[in-house]
């Protein structure tokens, strides 16, 4: 069982993820979470624009002790990490590790609590603009 503290932080990013445009069962697993033994599950993923061959993907996933969310843009045959942040949620500090790449500036690691999480706030709120269709300025992103 996880800490009071790494179940607040579980609750905070559950809380900022829920206010977002997503899909009703998204939200719905966000705002009440099933039970997985002990631990929460679900894994999420649907396109935000476009279609699966050429479009922008995105995916929340909350299982036991690690949460991720992403942007994955698909181009044909490639693909590109518009952002992808994991969550390992431990006892003291949790770490995360954040990947972009569009945007140099989101690849980092840092430990997370809930008093000190700049890096989760970032990749959260970055999260949120890419999904409400605030376009990215790669060039611009890194500084």
């Amino acid at each position: 069982m996880l800490s009071a503290q790494a179940q607040t932080l579980r609750r905070s990013v559950h809380g900022f993820l829920a206010k977002l445009p997503m899909p009703k069962e998204v939200q719905a697993d966000l705002k009440n979470p099933p039970a997985n033994d002990g631990g929460i599950g679900f894994t999420h993923q649907w396109v935000v624009h476009g279609d699966v061959k050429y479009g922008l993907e995105a995916s929340v996933r909350d299982y036991e002790d690690v949460i991720e969310f992403g942007l994955l843009e698909r181009n044909g045959e490639s693909a590109i990490p518009v952002l992808q942040a994991i969550l390992v949620l431990e006892d003291g500090e949790s770490e995360l590790n954040c990947m972009s790449e569009p945007m140099p500036s989101l690849n980092f690691d840092e430990y997370v609590t809930t008093e000190q999480r700049v890096g989760l706030d970032r990749a959260l709120s970055q999260f949120a603009s890419i999904l409400t269709g605030e376009e990215i300025d790669a060039s611009t992103a890194g500084a």
